[in-house]
C-alpha cells in the first residue's frame, strides 16, 4: 500500500476517535438549533468559513463521526458531540480545520503539515455518493461482523496514489459505544472498489 493511503488511515481513525465533549450549549440530548445530519449540509457551513481564511484553500480531507449506515449522523450519545470534520489547505504547509457539529455550532482552527505532501482538493461529493460508499462498505462490515447495533465514521480524503486519488475510509463501531474501532474497510472513493479489508480480532 502506498503513503498515500497509509495517511489515509492514519488521519482517519485519529479522528474518528476524537471524543469532543458537550459544553454549556448543549442541551440533554446535544442538540442545539438546527442539526445538521448530512456532508452537503456541514459542508454548505464550512466551505465559507474557510473561504473567509483564505479564498484560495481547498478542500483534501472529510470526516464524519459519527453515522449510520447512510452517512448521516446519528443524535449525540452521553457527553459526546458528533460532527462532520472539514481540513482545507492553503497550497502550502498549513490546513485549515473547520468542524460542524450535530447542532450547527462549529469550531475552526490553523493546523500545520509536514513538507512531503503531495495533496489535491477532493471532489464535491454529494449525499448520494455518501450514501453509494456506505452501502458498498457497509455490506462488507456487517457481513463479516453479523447483525448487530453500529455506527460509524466515514473519512474522504485526496491521495498521492495515481491507482486510487481519492479514498474512503469507513469504520464500525458498536453503537454509542465510543471504544475501539470493529473493523474497517478502504473504498475507492470515485468507483467503490474495495481496496482493503482489516478485521479486528
Amino acid at each position: 500500500m502506498k503513503k498515500g493511503l497509509h495517511l489515509t488511515i492514519a488521519v482517519a481513525l485519529i479522528s474518528g476517535l476524537a471524543l469532543v465533549l458537550c459544553d454549556s450549549g448543549c442541551d440533554e440530548d446535544g442538540n442545539g438549533g438546527g442539526k445538521v445530519r448530512s456532508l452537503e449540509k456541514a459542508r454548505s457551513i464550512a466551505d465559507p468559513i474557510a473561504d473567509a481564511w483564505n479564498p484560495d484553500a481547498y478542500n483534501w480531507h472529510i470526516t464524519g463521526s459519527w453515522v449510520d449506515e447512510e452517512g448521516l449522523l446519528l443524535p449525540p450519545g452521553d457527553s459526546v458531540l458528533h460532527f462532520w470534520h472539514f481540513r482545507y489547505n492553503n497550497n502550502g504547509n498549513l490546513d485549515y480545520i473547520v468542524t460542524i457539529y450535530y447542532d450547527g455550532t462549529h469550531t475552526e482552527f490553523e493546523q500545520g503539515l509536514g513538507d512531503d505532501l503531495n495533496l489535491h482538493e477532493l471532489p464535491a461529493y454529494t449525499d448520494e455518493d455518501v450514501e453509494f460508499l456506505m452501502g458498498i462498505a457497509t455490506n462488507e462490515l456487517i457481513g463479516h461482523l453479523g447483525a448487530g447495533d453500529y455506527m460509524f465514521t466515514i473519512t474522504l480524503q485526496a491521495t498521492d496514489d495515481d491507482n486510487c486519488p481519492n479514498s474512503a475510509l469507513i469504520t464500525a463501531y458498536t453503537k454509542y459505544v465510543y471504544g475501539p474501532p470493529l473493523a474497517w474497510v478502504l473504498l475507492n472513493a470515485d468507483t467503490g472498489e474495495v481496496l482493503v479489508r482489516s478485521w479486528t480480532p
